[in-house]
């Protein structure tokens, strides 16, 4: 299980939305690793944009883009990219999530959808996504358990037939020392 740290930086990936509100969806997210590099990601596009999606001026409408925000996201779709994407077992969900974000983004623009909008997308689209990346890697996991026994039981199974032949050659040459 991922600790808070982990908690947030999977929230802070997909949208600027309030913790208690993704807590619930992330109860089993897959290896730590890379979400902690992904944290560090995302700390460093707050870092170059200046933008901090947990502190959104009181004067950014609910029809629009805070200032360093589009160059925030773009990082962090960037950082999706390096970090999630070749670490995924399924990669496209997060290039989708990508995709959405900025037609979400667009339609804040145009007055088409409220940023409450786009953060309960994000949100709903979290809840479904790391189930299946859970699922996906504890079924990878059990594979991997299953490939595991087997090569056991191979190699067990390689010393007991050594074992006989080795039986087999004592007997054959005690029969041979009888015998002669």
């Amino acid at each position: 299980m991922l600790g808070r740290h982990a908690n947030l930086v999977l929230v802070r990936t997909l949208v600027a939305c309030a913790i208690g509100a993704c807590s619930t969806a992330l109860a089993n997210p897959v290896p730590q690793t890379m979400w902690r590099q992904f944290g560090v990601e995302l700390d460093l596009c707050t870092s170059k944009t200046g933008f901090d999606p947990y502190k959104v001026p009181d004067t950014v409408g609910p029809h629009d883009i805070a200032p360093g925000e589009r160059e925030w996201r773009s990082c962090v779709y960037k950082a999706i990219e390096v970090v999630l994407v070749p670490n995924s077992r399924i990669p496209n969900v997060y290039k989708e999530l990508i995709e959405r974000d900025k037609g979400f983004t667009e339609k804040i623009l145009k007055g088409e959808a409220t940023r409450k909008d786009r953060t309960d997308a994000n949100v709903s689209a979290l809840a479904r996504i790391i189930p299946q990346e859970e699922l996906l890697y504890e079924r990878e996991l059990e594979e991997q358990r299953e490939r595991l026994d087997e090569l056991r039981w191979q190699e067990e199974q390689q010393r007991f037939e050594d074992h006989i032949d080795d039986l087999e050659r004592t007997v054959n040459d005690l029969r041979n020392s009888i015998g002669s």
